[in-house]
């Protein structure tokens, strides 16, 4: 069972819970973006110890994916939080109009990235069959071994999954004709949206509920080849684990997946006066990270005293917001006196988060800076250097890349608090605090670009066994 959770099996079984079930409109209830990020994880392990690279290319569609799902969130938001209340003066075409463009959008990204991913996927699993003595993944049944039917099986249900949360959506086209009075439509189909999404719903639950159980019957059968595993396992500790670089950068990779996830959350955007990309999200998502920097990032417990401030203090802060605006919205505190007080423990928790969050996004670029100079030094007589390479070159490039992300977080900051205080008598100043945030964030994006290409350069390793 250890041998099982170190080459990333559990993970795997976990993940596929989450991709299977039916998207109506733009709503999951079982949120893609946690698939794809056990996904990625799951097959970290997996991925060193396959020479064909297909699941290294896999890695990165799911990565893709993981954005895609992120965004099919905030699209949620949008269409079921953001458009009903932005005006009392909504027309019926609206709301569904903006359901059916995500919908098509977030199809669209589907088949591009999950196609050809999940076929890499599958061939990336028989390479490692191939290579590492498994039997269990290679034996045929009508001429095709378990990878190519389940290839198979995963193309149609993609392809069906994306087609049934856009078609009943599609009927909205239709009541435009309608209301034209063209002669080619008769019938205003968006009238049955309702029980068309319950049938394509049913209908994309039964494809997604048989493409999991085969999917799960074939991980199941992958990981019961004992033989198979067990070789992987003496060739993982005897080649992959002597090879310290490659664990490095593995475990780094993963990290920084976290950190540019979380970075979103420096995004201060409100939706109706709620946080749609909450300060605590950070912090949940870099915690993660650091942990899995392990003892190569060394005096973290700054970080982590100031991320579970972070966490305490926004999880309290969104608690008083959601009961503010249960009765009131923030003019009121303008001219209520029992609004202003409920409204004033918000203001003060929301500025409290803010510095916390600037603090701790600080105190972590200072730790990643140093494990990268501790990198540099440790497989300094290692390293196949380049012409010109040198620690002290490194750390300078990583520090011109971290003062952008220092500059714009203070000025985020700065114009966060005014927001929180001003946001009642000018309606406007969020606009400024949105982009000063955005652009701190990919400020940040591009220091932990630096911080990969120069802890991948320094850091020897054979990328395959």
């Amino acid at each position: 069972m250890d041998r099982q959770r170190k080459q990333g099996w559990g993970l795997l079984f976990v993940a596929c819970c989450f991709l299977w079930n039916p998207v109506i409109g733009v709503t999951d209830i079982l949120p893609d973006a946690v698939g794809y990020l056990l996904l990625m994880l799951g097959l970290s392990a997996l991925a060193d110890l396959d020479r064909s690279e297909q699941l290294l290319d896999a890695q990165k569609a799911f990565r893709a994916m993981l954005w895609v799902s992120l965004g099919q969130i905030a699209a949620e938001l949008l269409v079921h939080v953001v458009i009903p209340r932005s005006s009392e003066s909504l027309n019926r075409y609206q709301q569904p109009m903006w359901t059916l463009l995500f919908a098509f959008v977030l199809a669209f990204f589907q088949l591009y990235y999950l196609l050809p991913g999940w076929r890499r996927f599958f061939s990336g699993m028989a390479a490692l069959a191939q290579f590492h003595g498994g039997s269990a993944l290679l034996r045929e049944k009508r001429g095709r071994t378990r990878c190519e039917r389940m290839t198979r099986s995963t193309m149609w249900f993609v392809v069906l999954h994306a087609l049934l949360t856009v078609l009943p959506e599609l009927t909205i086209l239709a009541s435009f004709e309608y209301s034209d009075n063209n002669p080619l439509f008769t019938i205003d189909w968006f009238v049955y949206v309702t029980p068309l999404r319950a049938v394509t719903g049913l209908l994309s639950a039964v494809v997604g509920g048989i493409w999991l159980v085969r999917l799960l019957c074939f991980l199941g059968a992958a990981a019961g080849d004992r033989p198979w595993r067990e070789q992987m396992a003496q060739e993982y500790r005897t080649q992959a684990l002597a090879d310290s670089g490659l664990l490095f950068q593995r475990r780094m990779r993963t990290a920084l997946t976290f950190f540019r996830v979380g970075s979103v959350f420096f995004i201060n955007l409100s939706l109706s006066f709620h946080s749609a990309l909450p300060d605590w999200g950070c912090a949940v998502l870099f915690l993660c990270g650091l942990l899995l920097l392990g003892a190569d990032a060394r005096g973290r417990r700054p970080c982590w005293i100031a991320g579970g401030a972070l966490l305490a203090v926004g999880v309290t802060r969104s608690l008083l917001n959601i009961g503010y605006l249960r009765e009131f919205v923030p003019q009121d505190a303008l001219y209520l006196p029992q609004a202003y007080t409920r409204y004033l423990a918000v203001q003060v928790t929301a500025v409290l988060e803010s510095v916390l969050l600037a603090v701790f996004v600080l105190l972590t670029m200072r730790l990643l800076t140093a494990t990268a100079a501790g990198c540099a030094a440790r497989y300094a007589g290692q390293r196949p250097a380049g012409a010109g390479w040198s620690a002290e070159q490194s750390g300078r490039r990583i520090f011109r890349r971290s003062l952008p992300a220092w500059i714009f977080l203070g000025l985020s900051l700065a114009a966060k608090i005014c927001e929180i205080f001003l946001q009642q008598t000018y309606s406007w100043i969020w606009l400024v605090q949105f982009v000063l945030s955005f652009v701190a964030a990919l400020c940040f994006a591009g220091y932990l670009n630096q911080f990969s290409e120069e802890v991948t350069t320094c850091c020897p390793v054979r990328p395959h066994v």
